[in-house]
C-alpha cells in the first residue's frame, strides 16, 4: 500500500478466496472486479445486487456500544462492548466503508462519517469493511465508532467484496441503494466530506452528491 495526500492505494489484484454461491445466480465472471457499475446492463445490475445482498445477509455483522459497569468499589465506568447484529436495512441508503487502521486519511475521515451517520439516522447506515492484516489493530480502531462492521474473521467475504467492487484506494465509501442493492455511487467519501448537508438529496435524484471539481481536491 502507499499513502499520499488524502488517499492510500491498495493492491487491486489481491487474491481472494472463492465464496460459496450455491443457489444464487452465477456467471463465469462472478469473481471479476466490476470496473464500472454504470456500464452494466439493468439485468447485470440486478444480479450483482442480489449477489451483494447475499454476502451481507450471510456475513457476521458486529458493532460496539457503550455500557456502564459497576466496579467492586461501587464506582461506575463506561466500557465499549462488542455485539452481533443482523443485517436488516431500514434506511434508503447503505454506505459500505472500506477502511483500515493504518490509513491516515481513514482516521481523518472516520469522525466525519460518524457525524454524518448521527445527523442522518433515518437515511443512512454504515457497514465497515476492513483491509487490516491484524484483527487487534482493526478492533482498536473501529471500537470508537458506532458503525456496523463485517467481522474480521470473515476474510473471504472481505477480500471478495474488495475485489468485486474494485476498491483500489482508502478510504472508499460505496453508496448502495437499499431498495435494489445497486451501487448508487462510489464517491460517497467525497460527497460526505464536501457536501454533508446536501448529498442525500442528490442521491435521491440518482446523482453522485458532489461536484466533479471536488474529486480533484482529493488527488
Amino acid at each position: 500500500m502507499n499513502c499520499e495526500g488524502d488517499a492510500c492505494t491498495i493492491n487491486p489484484n489481491q487474491q481472494v478466496e472463492k465464496v460459496d454461491t450455491t443457489n444464487t445466480t452465477s456467471t463465469e465472471t462472478e469473481n471479476a472486479p466490476i470496473s464500472n457499475w454504470y456500464e452494466l446492463s439493468d439485468e447485470e445490475k440486478v444480479d450483482a445486487g442480489k449477489e451483494l445482498r447475499k454476502k451481507l445477509e450471510f456475513s457476521e455483522l458486529r458493532y460496539f456500544e457503550t455500557q456502564t459497569v459497576t466496579k467492586k468499589d461501587g464506582t461506575t465506568q463506561d466500557v465499549r462492548v462488542e455485539k452481533s447484529v443482523d443485517y436488516i436495512p431500514n434506511v434508503p441508503y447503505l454506505i459500505l466503508y472500506f477502511t483500515a487502521s493504518w490509513c491516515p486519511p481513514c482516521k481523518k475521515f472516520s469522525p466525519q462519517l460518524q457525524k454524518f451517520l448521527q445527523d442522518n439516522p433515518n437515511d443512512v447506515d454504515v457497514i465497515c469493511i476492513t483491509v487490516d492484516a491484524e484483527q487487534y489493530d482493526f478492533v482498536n480502531y473501529i471500537k470508537e465508532y458506532s458503525f456496523k462492521f463485517i467481522s474480521w474473521e470473515e476474510q473471504s467475504v472481505i477480500k471478495y467484496l474488495s475485489k468485486r467492487l474494485n476498491v483500489q484506494v482508502l478510504p472508499t465509501c460505496m453508496v448502495i441503494n437499499v431498495a435494489n442493492l445497486s451501487v448508487l455511487t462510489k464517491w460517497g467519501r467525497e460527497a460526505v466530506a464536501k457536501n454533508p448537508t446536501t448529498c442525500i438529496d442528490e442521491w435521491k435524484n440518482n446523482r453522485h452528491g458532489f461536484n466533479n471539481t471536488d474529486v480533484i481536491k482529493f488527488w
